[in-house]
């Protein structure tokens, strides 16, 4: 996805007013009216399905979480895995609630065939330091940016990463994250594709 286009769908999220798309710049971030209406659906049906009425509410519930997230609460969830009896529920299903724009992204980004990846699948469990991924064989690039973000829009990771062989791996200090959702994101240029992982899976409510 273009991140001029990342940019214009979350003027959208944050608005819920459509913008006005030209044909000069349909063409220039490659996609067709009906493909950015498909994408805006996509976000709309999520926030029913989360029961949220209104993204300036959703927004508020937002800070409210990064809010309530504060040192004292990272401090115990960076001991979590040493004492998961005493972590109060709210806060791992908070930390677990997808965040609405990149859920509603997370699939139709990686249509984008130079930063799709093969393995791992989207939605796996970070349980190891380090792990190895694979791009297509579509990708040509010799390097490509990263960043790893929280479900509350928080980059808590970035940088610059060699591509060999279409692989590269990455480094996580996994134990000391919090349990919840998290969101990849691969940048190339003006180019980006965004997918989700986690960190402890077997913790997320039902």
């Amino acid at each position: 996805m273009d991140k001029q286009l990342l940019d214009i769908l979350d003027k959208y999220f944050q608005t819920g007013q459509l913008p006005s798309l030209t044909p000069q710049l349909l063409e220039e971030l490659n996609i067709t009216e009906q493909e950015f209406q498909e994408m805006c659906l996509t976000m709309d049906d999520f926030l029913v399905a989360m029961k949220v009425f209104g993204r300036q509410e959703l927004k508020k519930e937002i800070e409210t979480w990064k809010g309530e997230m504060d040192e004292e609460e990272l401090g115990e969830a960076q001991q979590i895995t040493d004492g998961l009896d005493n972590f109060p529920d709210a806060n791992l299903k908070r930390a677990f609630t997808p965040q609405p724009l990149y859920q509603g992204l997370v699939n139709g980004t990686n249509r984008n065939k130079p930063l799709s990846l093969v393995v791992p699948l989207n939605g796996f469990d970070w349980n190891t330091h380090s792990i190895d991924f694979q791009l297509t064989k579509d990708f040509t690039a010799s390097h490509l940016s990263f960043q790893i973000e929280n479900n509350q829009n928080v980059t808590l990771f970035n940088d610059t990463i060699d591509i060999v062989n279409y692989q590269f791996s990455l480094d996580l200090d996994w134990k000391k994250l919090h349990p919840g959702r998290y969101y990849l994101k691969l940048i190339d240029g003006n180019k980006v594709a965004i997918f989700e992982f986690f960190i402890r899976k077997d913790l997320m409510p039902d």
